[in-house]
């Protein structure tokens, strides 16, 4: 879904460039979008609740219920200087309308719950530890696009990238980020996680990918909700 258009009501209105989350929730809360060009530019966070309906995979579009002009007026992202792991949502007072003013409420109480995201793009590319030893690279994540959880990793596994091997491992698996070290730990053995069932990026997470994957690992809580279901990676 990065380099997606988001579709406002009445128009295109940038391009989708992140995905900000809550570490402790592993749950995407905002869309980050580009909008402008050039020195014009800015990064918006548009919150999912704003997301009306599913992607339009063919057409690379993400639908939106606001118009262009409360879109304008959301708040803008930034990273943090002092730790450029995180993301902070910086508040916007310029709105002047009630749809507008009722973006505006749920961005607060967001922000009052956790003021801190982050981000979606940077955990790409971490190193993944077992027993505290590098283990792999992370390529990519797949997420639900109806409930916006994080819900696997995509790993390869080996050094040469000509005879490396993309595995499936459940977000579960994660014990934690050390983004000091670049690193995701990782809740089991190497041996472990290089049995994982392998990946190709062409294919949708489908329900036999998922059935391999959690007869390995475990069923989750939601599997029967899940088990029907395709998920594209982003």
């Amino acid at each position: 879904m990065l380099g997606y258009c988001a579709q406002a009501q009445d128009g295109h209105i940038g391009s989708i460039v992140d995905f900000l989350f809550n570490e402790e929730t592993w749950r995407i809360d905002y869309i980050g979008l580009r909008v402008g060009i050039w020195k014009t530019q800015k990064s918006l966070a548009i919150s999912i609740d704003y997301v009306s309906g599913h992607s339009v995979w063919s057409e690379r579009k993400l639908p939106l219920s606001l118009s262009m002009e409360e879109l304008e007026k959301l708040p803008q992202y930034r990273h943090i200087e002092r730790e450029p792991w995180a993301i902070e949502v910086l508040p916007n007072s310029t709105s002047n309308n009630s749809h507008n003013a009722e973006a505006q409420t749920i961005t607060e109480s967001k922000m009052q719950r956790r003021s801190l995201f982050r981000s979606f793009c940077r955990l790409r590319g971490l190193h993944l530890l077992t027993d505290n030893k590098d283990s792999g690279c992370v390529i990519d994540l797949i997420i639900d696009d109806q409930s916006w959880q994080i819900q696997e990793v995509v790993v390869r596994v080996g050094w040469r990238i000509f005879l490396a091997n993309q595995v499936l491992i459940p977000i579960k698996r994660i014990h934690s980020i050390r983004w000091g070290n670049r690193a995701l730990i990782f809740s089991g053995t190497r041996e472990e996680l290089c049995l994982s069932p392998s990946f190709k990026a062409e294919e949708p997470v489908n329900k036999e990918i998922c059935t391999r994957l959690y007869d390995y690992y475990g069923r989750p809580r939601d599997w029967e909700e899940r088990r029907g279901q395709s998920f594209p990676s982003y």
